[in-house]
């Protein structure tokens, strides 16, 4: 009896704990991560790790990287803790992977209330649950003409963006055969769109697409030469 009683306990937590998911889509919050490497199996020309990440927030982190210059992420659903398999061309080393940023995504199901940072007590979410908050990437973006002349080629562009409180701040990053750059970014929300200034003195003009999918960036540099670069949430 004892032992039938055990097994409805097991079997009702496996149900509820299923029933929790973590909708990436919707970001309410930032954190930070921690990540550590274990090689496991090499042969020539292809190389394996184990990554180990660990996030601040208690549940439902996106944490996001960059594997030789390659984006990618992952999005731990139980606990602060969580695993991934990686592969590349070359050892995999904690010096190659770069660009560590976490976000907090919106919990689905389950017993969300006060789990999540920006989320009040009754689980709703706060006021910096920004459509402009999260990760945007385009892997060929346009440059704009400078004293330097033409554009140059496309480089890939990666913005972080967080909001709070009608304020916008993040970093951006463009690479490309001949570039490898990085700046902060700060400026002013209003609604799904902002203004901001970069480090290296650009100005921005964003606006996210209806379904929160699409981030346009209008961009001039500080030559005045602009351009227009449209990303997708990474």
């Amino acid at each position: 009896m004892h032992k039938i009683f055990g097994l409805l306990a097991l079997l009702f937590s496996g149900l509820t704990s299923a029933q929790v998911s973590c909708d990436c889509s919707i970001v309410v919050g930032s954190c930070q991560a921690s990540i550590s490497v274990i090689p496991t199996a090499s042969a020539k020309g292809s190389y394996g790790a184990e990554l180990k990440i660990k996030s601040t927030s208690p549940i439902c982190s996106k944490v996001s990287y960059f594997l030789d210059n390659t984006p990618s992420f992952t999005i731990i659903t139980k606990g602060n803790i969580g695993e991934d398999s990686v592969f590349g061309q070359k050892p995999v080393t904690r010096q190659t992977i770069s660009e560590v940023s976490c976000q907090v995504c919106q919990q689905v199901g389950g017993d969300s209330q006060g789990t999540l940072p920006g989320s009040n007590q009754s689980g709703e979410i706060g006021r910096q649950a920004s459509p402009l908050s999260g990760r945007w990437h385009n892997a060929a973006c346009s440059g704009a003409p400078g004293w330097w002349g033409g554009p140059g080629s496309p480089r890939d562009v990666l913005m972080v963006l967080t909001v709070n409180d009608g304020s916008v701040s993040g970093s951006l990053s463009e690479r490309n055969d001949v570039l490898n750059q990085q700046a902060s970014l700060s400026g002013q929300v209003r609604g799904n769109t902002a203004t901001l200034t970069s480090s290296w003195r650009s100005k921005h003009n964003l606006k996210v697409s209806p379904d929160g999918q699409i981030l346009t960036d209008e961009w001039c540099n500080k030559d005045g030469g602009c351009a227009t670069c449209e990303m997708s949430r990474n």
